[in-house]
């Protein structure tokens, strides 16, 4: 739970996690672009593909876990898509180049509850 009170599903859908702040924009620009994460999406695409990858449930080729301080992250091991959001919207969006590694060690960093039970 974060302090909102807010307890998100470590493995089902979250629809109320809202779209990355402009102050998380702006701290991410950098993943968009040719060369980078997402060469060829907007600042919206990016945004909104974020909020809807965080919102998706685990299953197939999609990991997740719901860390102790409320943060849900979600991991795809086909795109290598990484992102993890709050109550507040999402924090980060990115393709890490370590792929699951960097999924793994966030996971065990923020103590991950990799299911509802």
């Amino acid at each position: 739970m974060d302090n909102t009170g807010i307890v998100f599903s470590a493995t089902g859908a979250n629809p109320a996690i809202p779209e990355m702040t402009p102050k998380a924009q702006a701290r991410h620009i950098h993943h968009i672009g040719e060369g980078r994460d997402f060469p060829s999406v907007t600042l919206d695409e990016y945004v909104k593909a974020g909020a809807d990858f965080a919102r998706m449930p685990v299953g197939g080729d999609i990991e997740g876990y719901r860390g102790v301080d409320g943060c849900i992250v979600r991991y795809n091991n086909t795109t290598g898509e990484w992102v993890k959001a709050y109550s507040t919207g999402v924090a980060s969006y990115m393709r890490p180049k370590a792929g699951r590694i960097y999924y793994v060690k966030w996971l065990e960093l923020d103590g991950g509850i990799i299911d509802d039970g």
